[in-house]
């Protein structure tokens, strides 16, 4: 398992999968085999593959929080978003503060895909309480108060987004849409300039 971690650590995915794919024939229960070789799989793209490395691994082990959490991800990777909220939620069930509370994060940016904005709100607040020097949640919890029309928290999000990394231009272009559609083209057009000078690095 261990020259597994070094050969991802060193880009070396193939090797990687052998070599967990070999801890899997020795021991068919392990797992964490199961899990590390999906999360290669992950690396390479090939989410069919992670989806079913992860499910033999929840067979074995049905309370592996971290499991769920990477099988939500390729599942929304491969555009199953019912599915991703699903496992999302069972991984939050089970361990809510795992990886910075990022599950929330994830199935928050799930239900913006789905138009559910108020949910997307509600999983970025909670993501927020858990780690609040995240400036990607407050970036995202900004864009669905921009899809519900609600500017003036848009811009207070994207402002605090901009205050941790004064380099994610993303958050300048957002912002300088919530100023414009909020009238005040003054502080758009500075934004937009920023935005443009970062994008141009």
């Amino acid at each position: 398992g261990n020259r597994g971690h070094v050969y991802t650590s060193m880009g070396k995915y193939d090797k990687a999968i052998g070599d967990y794919s070999q801890a899997i024939r020795i021991d068919p229960k392990n797992a964490n085999a199961y899990i590390s070789r999906g999360g290669v799989y992950g690396m390479k793209g090939e989410y069919d593959k992670v989806i079913q490395d992860l499910s033999k691994a929840l067979a074995i082990d049905s309370k592996s929080a971290y499991a769920y959490y990477n099988r939500g991800s390729a599942y929304s990777k491969t555009g199953k978003y019912d599915k991703a909220i699903e496992d999302y939620s069972k991984s939050l069930a089970l361990d809510p503060k795992l990886a910075n509370g990022n599950a929330y994060n994830l199935r928050g940016i799930v239900y913006y895909e789905m138009g559910e904005y108020d949910k997307t709100i509600d999983d970025f607040s909670k993501a927020i309480a858990l780690d609040q020097k995240n400036p990607r949640s407050y970036a995202s919890r900004g864009s669905a108060y921009g899809k519900l029309g609600e500017h003036d928290k848009a811009i207070e999000d994207y402002s605090r987004a901009i205050a941790l990394d004064p380099k994610l231009a993303k958050a300048y272009n957002n912002r300088a849409n919530a100023y414009r559609k909020s009238g005040d083209l003054k502080k758009a057009e500075a934004d937009e300039k920023k935005y443009l000078d970062l994008s141009a690095e």
